[in-house]
């Protein structure tokens, strides 16, 4: 069983190109064994293409972090 998250709209560059198209992510909760326990699975999609990654309760909470200071210029400068 599994348990819709959220979805978030956003955007994806097409490929070989500079261009835009509307596209979203998907983050859905599922159960992945008593090895894996309850899991994250994030899928980027658009209108006829989509990719997906599975991350464990730990690596969420590193991705998170990460998140969090994405846009902090002290612990990211630009380039």
């Amino acid at each position: 069983m599994s348990t819709q998250i959220a979805k978030i709209k956003g955007r994806c560059e097409t490929i070989n190109s500079m261009d835009y198209e509307r596209a979203h992510i998907d983050l859905t909760r599922f159960w992945a064994g008593t090895e894996n326990g309850r899991m994250l699975q994030i899928t980027i999609s658009d209108f006829d293409r989509f990719a997906h990654i599975q991350l464990t309760q730990k690596q969420v909470k590193q991705l998170a972090k990460v998140l969090k200071n994405a846009f902090n210029d002290d612990k990211y400068p630009s380039e």
